[in-house]
């Protein structure tokens, strides 16, 4: 049975999500907590941590991991401690194993990001273009 904690990690904790199958849900030692804020919208532990969801969930509902069920416009999600889930990871991955998965998503991150950047650049330059064109 997992465990619920209610405000009790430490500030440097931040809360990392992760969206739920339907079977987590029919657990019944699960509290539902109203949404606050918004879940991302793909699975930021798994993604982040490089770990499968369905572990994660096991994690839990063994009681590794503390959560809390969240719902976002009927979506439920996992609140999980940033600091246990990186310590389930190590315990599996090793050391070096989390610190590469670590860096291989502030990468992707940080590309993410450029393009982005790049995109909103085009559109600008593209602004400049037509009001020169037109004075």
């Amino acid at each position: 049975m997992a465990t619920v904690r209610n405000g009790a990690a430490a500030a440097a904790d931040v809360i990392v999500t992760l969206q739920l199958t339907p079977s987590i849900l029919q657990e019944p030692s699960c509290r539902s907590v109203s949404s606050s804020p918004p879940a991302p919208p793909d699975l930021s532990a798994s993604r982040e941590y490089g770990i499968a969801r369905t572990d994660l969930e096991q994690a839990a509902r063994a009681g590794t991991l503390s959560y809390q069920i969240a719902h976002t416009h009927g979506n439920p999600w996992f609140r999980l401690i940033r600091s246990e889930v990186e310590a389930f990871c190590r315990k599996r991955m090793g050391a070096t194993g989390l610190k590469q998965q670590q860096a291989k998503a502030r990468i992707a991150t940080a590309k993410r990001e450029i393009r982005q950047l790049q995109k909103r650049l085009r559109v600008l330059q593209a602004q400049i273009a037509d009001d020169e064109l037109q004075r």
